[in-house]
Parts: structure tokens; sequence; C-alpha cells
């Protein structure tokens, strides 16, 4: 591989948002204006919330996996199906992690900004 320095705005210009806020992963195949962003050792998403925007449970792909959801700024709370019991995230650095992957809700308390990362067990 030779050598390379990429620089760019995530989900603008050449990078568009083609992948629902996921940045790195198995899936991207397009828009990577680099093609770096394609690989099948971990996942990760730089996801904007806007205040007030509930997001309900989708189903699983791989449930093989461990996801860990960074906030680093605004207020979120997480629900997983087969827990009654929500989570927040509150303050800057507060983290949830879960294995495996399983339907879960997001509901931004305030505008928000969560980095997440996922890679199999």
């Amino acid at each position: 591989m030779s050598n390379l320095v990429g620089t760019g705005v995530i989900f603008e210009g050449e990078h568009k948002n083609l992948h629902k806020d996921w940045v790195i992963g198995s899936f991207i195949k397009h828009g990577d204006p680099h093609g770096l962003f394609n690989t099948d050792k971990f996942e990760f998403k730089y996801q904007h919330g806007k205040k007030g925007l509930f997001r309900p449970p989708k189903p699983v792909m791989n449930e093989n996996t461990t996801t860990l959801a960074i906030l680093m700024h605004g207020k979120v709370r997480i629900k997983f199906e087969s827990f009654d019991k929500d989570y927040y995230m509150l303050n800057e650095g507060e983290y949830v992690v879960w294995t495996p992957d399983e339907p879960h809700e997001f509901e931004f308390m305030e505008d928000t900004l969560i980095i997440n990362l996922r890679w199999t067990a």
C-alpha cells in the first residue's frame, strides 16, 4: 500500500452520508473518497440527532457484535427491547456498551452527537 494522507469533512463534499451515519464498515462501498473506509474489522458511526427525534428499534443485522456508544455532547435515552429500563447518557464521555446487539430505541433529549463503534465478538 502506498502512503496516503487524506482529508475531508464527514458527510460533505466527496464523503456523502450514504449509509445512515455509518462511516467505516464492510458495507461501505460508495462515498469513500480515499478508498480506506471499507473494512470488516469494525464499524464506526458518527451519529447526529436533533432534540425530539425518536428512533424506534430496528432489526438486528448481526447479533454477534459488541457495540459501544459514546456521548460527545447532548443528552440521549436508550432502551433495549429485552430490558425494561431506560439508559441515559447525559454528560460528555458517558457510554453504553452492549453485547450481543439487540433491537433498541434512541430518544434525543437535546441536539446530540454520539460516536458508535461496533465489532464482532
